[in-house]
């Protein structure tokens, strides 16, 4: 993996999406310019932070970490194996089995299967807001 963070382009930005950010009106004018806060757009909030990200703060005041096996884990994925000599991880959660490569050149490769073996989904997914929003499409969690 070469980075733990990436600077987002403000379509990424949705309710639900999680992201830190040293802007001064996020992380608190009292604290120091290089701590990054954790947040999450909600719906009260996007509108304002939307604006603020576009009229006041720069684009490197915010960024995301990219997909990881913590975040994997945290939205209910049970890690069950490593695939011999690679970076490929895979997860269950009832009937699904998600593989994650987390050292594919930064495209974040993840299948997500059916236990029948159908495929429901192969792409990228940089981040846990994407694999939240995109388990709940699959229906994987209501």
């Amino acid at each position: 993996m070469k980075d733990k963070y990436y600077i987002p382009t403000i379509d990424e930005f949705h309710v639900g999406f999680e992201c830190e950010s040293n802007y001064v009106v996020i992380r608190g004018a009292n604290s120091k310019l290089s701590e990054y806060k954790h947040f999450i757009f909600t719906e009260d909030n996007i509108s304002y932070l939307i604006e603020a990200y576009i009229n006041d703060a720069s684009s490197s005041e915010v960024r995301v970490k990219y997909l990881d096996r913590e975040d994997i884990e945290s939205l209910g994925w049970t890690y069950y194996k490593t695939h011999s000599g690679t970076t490929t991880n895979e997860f269950e959660l009832g009937e699904y089995t998600l593989t994650f490569d987390s050292d594919f050149s930064d495209k974040w490769n993840l299948t997500i299967d059916f236990e029948n073996g159908f495929n429901l989904f192969h792409g990228s997914i940089k981040n846990k807001s994407e694999l939240s929003k995109l388990m709940k499409q699959l229906n994987i969690v209501k």
